[in-house]
């Protein structure tokens, strides 16, 4: 390469020299009422300093800049990668005081929570990525701190995604359902399946909870759909409709949380029982032991005790000889066979995002998805 550029410097030096010869003759220059005189090769050679060594030394000049900028920044990862935390702390506070996407290593390389301290940031990724540390400590003000990051930056696609999280976590399912929309217009291709699925999840939870079976969610990927789909028909007196339907989410790998989502609703009605029975080799013991305990079928839970857990088992017995109601109630509260297989946390029932970690679709029964079951977790 350098070579190559010898070569060149020298050809265009040789024209020069040639072009000079051959042509000896002056011109006069003028600027306002001053003329000179001048040979016409000085002004051709000044013309190609101008347009050309100038831009060159710009350039040059900006890519020495880069290069220890660049420096300075390998530098600054290869401290916080080896355990210098000290040393990255240091050097990426330089950086982060000037450009806004240096942050969040700062606050990695400190790890620990800190206070937003330069004001001037316009891409609400500091606020972001601050918010993100305090999902599990205050909420409220992680909401606030993404509120933020939005009004700052409206573009912040990954600010929208944890604010609808935290809104589906505090109840707030229309808040949720509005950025869940902006997410699916804005949200890179490989991706717009998995949030299609959060759509169908919020959007349904809602028209369930809200009781309106007059329209469908527009997409119907979710255990939720089916579970809003099963409840429309039993309210609409379409019974023998459930069937077809519960069926359809069992194949799709959703029957432990549809199942459960009816029994936390109280719609475990005759369609759904015979929905259950049909079904029931797809379905986790330890839930369709708990189902048969709400329904009352004491011999169908007895039958099942050595497949499932040992509070469970103590449970049936409870239930079964009808003693100690109060014991019953207390290990109910207690008993909690969902686990988030993102963060660990055991629940009571199956919800579509963790309150612990806000992971969607990670919550099964068990520590992972039980045989034949869609996991639909996203990554």
């Amino acid at each position: 390469m350098f070579l190559l550029k010898l070569l060149l410097f020298v050809l265009v030096l040789a024209l020069l020299i040639a072009f000079s010869y051959f042509n000896t003759e002056t011109v006069n220059v003028k600027f306002l009422d001053y003329s000179l005189s001048l040979p016409l090769f000085s002004v051709i050679l000044g013309s190609v300093i101008l347009g050309g060594v100038v831009p060159t030394l710009v350039y040059t000049l900006k890519n020495a800049y880069l290069g220890n900028r660049i420096y300075k920044i390998e530098e600054a990862l290869k401290a916080l990668w080896t355990g210098f935390n000290l040393k990255a702390v240091s050097a990426f506070r330089k950086l982060s005081a000037k450009d806004e996407v240096y942050y969040p290593l700062l606050l990695m390389a400190k790890g620990e929570e800190q206070k937003l301290q330069n004001r001037s940031y316009t891409l609400g990724i500091a606020e972001t990525f601050t918010a993100e540390g305090l999902l599990r400590k205050d909420i409220k003000k992680a909401t606030e701190l993404l509120e933020q990051a939005l009004g700052k930056n409206w573009n912040n696609l990954r600010a929208k995604k944890r604010l609808r999280d935290l809104y589906a976590l505090q109840g707030e399912i229309e808040k949720a359902l509005s950025l869940q929309r902006e997410v699916i217009r804005e949200v890179e291709k490989a991706f717009r399946k998995e949030e299609e699925r959060v759509l169908s999840a919020l959007e349904s939870y809602h028209l369930l909870r809200s009781e309106t079976f007059d329209r469908e969610p527009k997409y119907k990927d979710s255990a939720e759909y089916y579970c809003f789909r099963v409840v429309s028909l039993l309210s609409e007196g379409e019974g023998r409709k459930t069937k077809k339907v519960i069926k359809e989410a069992v194949e799709k790998g959703f029957g432990n949380q549809v199942f459960d989502m009816l029994m936390q609703a109280k719609r475990l009605e005759p369609e759904v029982v015979e929905a259950l029975e049909e079904s029931k080799e797809l379905i986790s013991k330890e839930l369709l032991c708990r189902l048969y305990i709400r329904l009352g079928m004491f011999d169908r839970a007895q039958e099942l005790k050595p497949h499932v857990s040992k509070t469970l088992s103590f449970m049936v017995e409870l239930a079964s000889s009808h003693t100690s109601k109060e014991l019953f109630e207390h290990l109910k509260e207690l008993y909690r066979p969902w686990r988030c297989s993102s963060c660990g946390k055991e629940h009571g029932r199956y919800k579509f995002i963790c309150d612990n970690c806000a992971e969607w679709f990670n919550i099964y029964i068990g520590e992972t998805p039980q045989e034949g079951e869609y996991d639909y977790r996203l990554r």
